[in-house]
């Protein structure tokens, strides 16, 4: 078991490497950033200097945060995680950690974590991607909720009765 230092930033986040901030971000499927040697948790990683033409260079100015690259499923699947933002540390390890509260059940698409998400009483499997800042549903059922701001529609998701993420409504 190994612990990191968390740190939330501009609706993102990051752990600290060596010194050097990384996003954790369960919706990318591949890693990438400088230097493209790893080690978390004891296990060495090769990644990639950019994916898709996304650098650490671009990846920074994108979050506002200096950061050295973008954490995903080909790093992050390896283990086991407990977040926790309130005290701002991660625990990883490649056993299964125990923890007090609620579990979630995930399922898995290509790396991706997704989870099942019930709106008004509608069951709708959903990415958990902690690199987003927000999340969209089309579905024009939710056209019925009420208009939690006076820019869009919004509701809160919840999973197993925790809320998970506000969403943003598209008709």
């Amino acid at each position: 078991m190994h612990k990191y230092s968390l740190t939330q930033e501009d609706g993102h986040i990051f752990i600290e490497l060596e010194g050097r901030l990384w996003l954790f971000d369960t919706g990318a499927p591949e890693s990438f950033g400088r230097p493209n040697n790893l080690t978390v948790a004891d296990k060495h990683f090769f990644v990639g200097e950019s994916y898709l033409g996304l650098s650490d260079d671009t990846l920074s100015k994108f979050v506002s945060v200096e950061c050295s690259g973008l954490l995903g499923a080909d790093v992050l699947g390896h283990f086991d995680h407990i977040l926790d933002v309130e005290n701002t540390a991660l625990t990883v390890s490649t056993d299964e950690l125990s923890h007090i509260g609620q579990s979630v059940q995930l399922e898995l698409f290509m790396g991706i974590p997704i989870v099942t998400a019930t709106v008004a009483e509608n069951d709708y499997r959903m990415f958990f991607d902690t690199g987003a800042q927000i999340s969209y549903i089309q579905n024009y059922s939710l056209t019925d909720f009420p208009f939690l701001g006076s820019q869009s529609p919004r509701l809160q998701v919840q999973v197993e009765g925790v809320v998970i993420h506000d969403v943003l409504l598209e008709a």
